[in-house]
């Protein structure tokens, strides 16, 4: 047998799974931090703002309760406290010609924005950026029209205060970094920490295929181990134990067969060999051939019978058997077996008593069940002493239905006990009765086909009694 193909490692399970893994948890990642960096950037930005509305609000007080000079000495103060580099103070006209400034010594470098409001109506605050270098790089700038301006100059004034940002924007800058560092980090772990777990996730698939290629090499005694976990790696191990070991019991059971077949077939065709090569060899006559002929029929249909039965066993086991199924009065079915085998009883001086009462219905096919009650009853009188009573009996056991046979006699040996259902076996005892060894392979196959169960119970010379679980038409058998 060719060993089984490697799949390339790009094909690999473990390989996209370990790309899954790395993917949504550098995409989850990244998304995290995008969002901590949006919030965090715009809480800056919102801070700045709420500062500069807050000086505005200062300068419209200074201006309202000290005049144009304590607005000026307002703004002086809060630039020297802050830093000349810091912040900036600029109030203009209603014509955009500046009014009073803070110092602005060190601001030449920076792109300021003008002071444009056309429509004089215009009162909401006005918020921009400015760029420049330096310390400067980066400016925020208010301007909003300034509460007690007409009191500098005729017409509306502005004030306008700008900002240095650019401590913010290094902050921003060493998080972009930082955050560059740990991507990268994650991305390094999400391919590491997803091939682990892929290959661990995946570690009971490798022991099944591990398995199935060593029973496909013919170790079919094998099983894949399982953990105890309950996970669905588990379940699926189990699965296929219990699938090796309906195979397993199959293929034993062909191999059996096989073996019984070829040693019960050799017996026959043996005799009918030997019938035909006496009658060659001899001189017989035509009654001498007629015998033969009468006894190959008997053989031919001894094999045809044997052959049949072993048909149906292998159609029950492999669950494909036609079952009509229908309610079935168990009391009617065990009364007409008892009045058909009565002459046979008779014969024997073996007495069947039909403990049988109407009314206990089953669900089956009524042909199927009917072999079965045919099967037990016939061994039941044949190991039945002379002056022994064969007793039938079916009661109700909730959703179940229970049909027994049973026997006075010799009893089966303990140590028989678990092969009678095996095909083609026969006890000690039961080598001197006519029969193949394959009535109660056939009845329990049936019976299992139907979704029921049979067992046996026998005490050494006193009783055996075969007891045959049904579905009932109300339910099936727990």
């Amino acid at each position: 047998m060719l060993p089984a193909k490697t799949p390339s490692f790009w094909r690999l399970l473990a390989f996209r799974l370990t790309l899954w893994y790395g993917g949504v948890l550098v995409v989850s990642s990244l998304l995290c931090f995008l969002i901590s960096y949006v919030v965090v950037v715009s809480s800056m930005r919102a801070r700045a703002d709420a500062d500069l509305l807050r000086e505005a609000s200062l300068c419209s007080d200074a201006l309202e309760s000290g005049g144009p000079a304590f607005l000026k000495s307002q703004m002086d103060r809060v630039a020297h406290i802050a830093g000349i580099n810091d912040i900036f103070f600029r109030v203009y006209d209603a014509s955009g010609r500046p009014v009073a400034t803070s110092d602005l010594s060190g601001w030449g470098d920076t792109a300021l924005p003008p002071i444009t409001f056309p429509d004089p109506s215009e009162r909401r605050p006005r918020y921009e950026d400015a760029f420049g270098a330096g310390h400067h790089k980066t400016v925020r700038v208010l301007t909003t029209p300034l509460a007690g301006g007409e009191v500098l100059q005729v017409g509306i004034s502005f004030l306008q205060i700008g900002l240095s940002i650019q401590d913010d924007q290094r902050v921003i800058a060493q998080a972009k970094r930082t955050v560059s560092v740990i991507a990268v980090g994650m991305v390094v772990f999400a391919v590491a920490g997803g091939w682990l777990l892929a290959r661990r996730a995946l570690s009971g698939v490798q022991q099944l295929t591990s398995t199935a290629n060593e029973i496909s090499r013919g170790a079919l005694g094998l099983r894949v181990p399982t953990t105890g976990s309950g996970n669905e790696i588990d379940e699926l191990a189990n699965t296929f134990n219990r699938m090796l070991q309906r195979i397993q019991a199959v293929v034993e059971g062909m191999e059996e067969t096989n073996d019984n077949i070829a040693h019960e077939l050799r017996s026959p065709v043996t005799r009918i060999r030997g019938l035909a090569e006496t009658t060659l060899t001899g001189r017989a006559s035509m009654g001498d051939y007629q015998e033969m002929a009468a006894s190959t029929v008997e053989e031919c249909d001894r094999l045809l019978a044997m052959i049949d039965t072993m048909l149906d066993i292998a159609e029950a086991e492999a669950g494909v058997m036609t079952l009509k199924a229908a309610p079935v009065d168990t009391g009617v079915l065990l009364r007409q077996a008892a009045e058909l085998f009565e002459p046979m009883a008779a014969e024997r001086e073996v007495r069947i008593a039909a403990d049988a009462p109407g009314g206990v219905i089953a669900l089956g096919d009524v042909q199927r069940l009917q072999r079965v009650i045919a099967n037990l009853l016939d061994n039941a009188i044949k190991y039945t002493p002379q002056g022994g009573t064969v007793g039938l009996s079916t009661h109700a056991d909730g959703p179940a239905v229970e049909v027994r046979v049973s026997n006075p006699g010799d009893g089966i040996a303990p140590a028989e006990l678990p092969n009678i259902f095996r095909r083609f076996y026969r006890g000690d005892k039961s080598r001197s009765v006519p029969g193949n060894g394959l009535g109660l392979s056939l009845a329990q196959a049936i019976v299992r086909a139907h979704g029921g169960r049979i067992t046996v119970a026998s005490a050494p010379h006193e009783q055996t009694v075969f007891t045959v679980t049904l579905p009932s038409a109300n339910g099936r058998p727990g």
